[in-house]
């Protein structure tokens, strides 16, 4: 059973004006440490950037908190492709999605020259 889906578009000349601007601070805010070893091995950065940043928006919508509930450490893409929800949500995120009965997640990424589209679906029993 679908417990939410979340969707989200991120254009990357936006994530790559915020990451000229903010760099590493931004990185940080956003990424978990995995996350960003991760990207570290990236040639071209704002596309892997924009893809983390689309897939937590996504589970936020998912989850129904949006990003007042839930923190951006809170959701780590770094282990995640599909599975069981606590490789992918701690503390609070993990708190709501046990709440709405959630049990496996799935998502998908998209990345094109401009834009980066990413789905979650997160299901239960």
């Amino acid at each position: 059973m679908i417990r939410g889906i979340g969707v989200d578009l991120v254009e990357i000349t936006r994530m790559a004006a915020a990451y000229s601007r903010h760099g590493d601070r931004l990185t940080r805010r956003i990424c978990t440490p995995t996350e960003i070893v991760q990207m570290s091995r990236e040639k071209d950065i704002p596309p892997k950037l924009a893809a983390i940043f689309g897939v937590k928006e996504a589970v936020m919508k998912a989850l129904g908190t949006g990003m007042q509930g839930v923190g951006w450490q809170e959701i780590d893409t770094s282990s995640a492709s599909v599975g069981r929800v606590d490789t992918l949500l701690c503390r609070r995120a993990l708190d709501v999605a046990r709440r709405l009965g959630v049990k496996q997640y799935t998502f998908s990424v998209t990345v094109s020259v401009d834009i980066v589209l990413t789905a979650a679906v997160l299901s239960g029993d």
